[in-house]
């Protein structure tokens, strides 16, 4: 019984020692997410550069393998060579700061982003690659303009101006890109939009004419009309 007792207050101990270490890692302080916070503005933006960059390029190398389509194909690598010089041009323009020797890795979104395109196959992986392509641009677009008039390094100014005229043309490509695939929904909305341009009009002329576009039999409420007033029996 004593044997019995004491191991059970050994596995008791241990088990109070485990999660008591569990806890103490479970609220200690993430180094790369404290070191992020006391990281300055602009080398925080770099590093968010730099694994837009790894994105743009992991994605491209795969739709390279994959594409079917030959214009996403041309777009793909377009878009996998300019990151590539952009990254370089990036770790130039901070060499010597942290963010120079740090791995360009991708955040969660991103990751998983590529996780979910790794499944398609086909036409789906072209369509899901260009729209993908379309967005990405479009965020980056903002984040650049942005930093080209705030950031506080004069490096990482110079070098999100400079990348502005590539990512307009990446957004251009694609869109063109997508264009193909959007050609028959936009004719349906055209279509449908044009119909109930029609509809509101026949809509608005039957309520003209039933709500004062005719004189009553006195003449009032046409312009110019004498009639009388019926409201007040003028």
């Amino acid at each position: 019984m004593k044997s019995i007792a004491l191991s059970a207050a050994v596995l008791c101990a241990m088990s109070t020692f485990s999660f008591a270490q569990q806890s103490q890692q479970e609220n200690r302080p993430d180094p790369a997410i404290a070191g992020s916070a006391a990281m300055p503005e602009h080398m925080k933006c770099a590093r968010e550069d730099m694994a837009g960059n790894q994105f743009e390029i992991q994605a491209s190398q795969i739709a390279q393998e994959r594409a079917q389509n030959q214009q996403v194909k041309d777009l793909a690598m377009r878009i996998g060579q300019d990151h590539q010089k952009a990254q370089q041009q990036l770790q130039q323009a901070v060499k010597g700061s942290e963010s120079a020797s740090s791995t360009a890795e991708l955040n969660p979104v991103q990751q998983a982003k590529i996780n979910e395109l790794q499944k398609k196959q086909g036409e789906e992986f072209d369509r899901c690659f260009v729209f993908g392509m379309v967005g990405n641009h479009e965020q980056c677009l903002l984040n650049y303009r942005w930093q080209a008039d705030h950031a506080s390094d004069p490096n990482v100014q110079k070098y999100a101006k400079d990348q502005i005229p590539v990512l307009e043309e990446h957004l251009r490509m694609a869109r063109a890109a997508a264009d193909s695939y959007l050609g028959e929904a936009r004719q349906a909305g055209e279509h449908m939009k044009g119909t109930n341009s029609l509809n509101n009009a026949a809509s608005a002329g039957h309520d003209s004419h039933n709500y004062g576009s005719q004189p009553n039999s006195d003449g009032a409420g046409a312009p110019g009309g004498t009639g009388t007033d019926r409201t007040t029996h003028r």
